[in-house]
C-alpha cells in the first residue's frame, strides 16, 4: 500500500473550481425548470376561448383556431374581456336554413348598387349689360 499524499495547492484549486462549476451547473437547471414552469403558467394564462353568440355552448379554444374550423364574426365579449364571442359552424348553417325557408331559395348575397350621380346643374346666366338685379319699388 502506498502512503496518502499530500494534495497540492493546485490539487485544492481545481477541486474548488470543480465544486463552483458543479454549482453553477445546479443553478442554470433550476433556471431552465422556472423558465419552463412560467412559459406553461403564461401560456395557460392567455388561452383564448371563443363562445358561439347563440345559446348552443359551443366553445372553441383560440382565435386562429376558430378561424381556421371557420368561425365568423368574431369579436371581444362584452361580458368578459378575457374571451371573445363568433358565430359557430353549425349556428351558421342553422341560421341560413332559417334563411332559406324565409326566401323561399337560397341565400345569395346581394351586389351593393352605387347610387347615380346627380347630373350637374349649370350656372345661371344673367343677361349681359344687367350690372344690378333691380327689384320693383311699391
Amino acid at each position: 500500500m502506498s502512503p496518502l499524499r499530500t494534495p497540492s495547492a493546485e490539487d485544492v484549486q481545481m477541486e474548488n473550481v470543480l465544486i463552483g462549476l458543479s454549482a453553477i451547473v445546479d443553478v442554470v437547471e433550476d433556471l431552465r425548470a422556472q423558465i419552463e414552469k412560467m412559459r406553461h403558467e403564461t401560456r395557460e394564462a392567455i388561452r383564448e376561448h371563443v363562445r358561439c353568440y347563440e345559446e348552443c355552448e359551443a366553445t372553441i379554444e383560440g382565435l386562429a383556431h376558430a378561424l381556421r374550423q371557420g368561425w365568423i364574426d368574431i369579436g371581444i365579449d362584452e361580458l368578459d374581456d378575457d374571451s371573445f364571442v363568433g358565430w359557430c359552424v353549425e349556428c351558421q348553417a342553422k341560421h341560413e336554413e332559417v334563411e332559406r325557408k324565409l326566401n323561399g331559395g337560397p341565400v345569395h348575397p346581394q351586389p351593393v348598387l352605387e347610387t347615380p350621380a346627380k347630373p350637374a346643374k349649370k350656372p345661371e346666366t344673367k343677361t349681359p349689360g344687367v350690372l344690378f338685379d333691380t327689384f320693383p319699388i311699391d
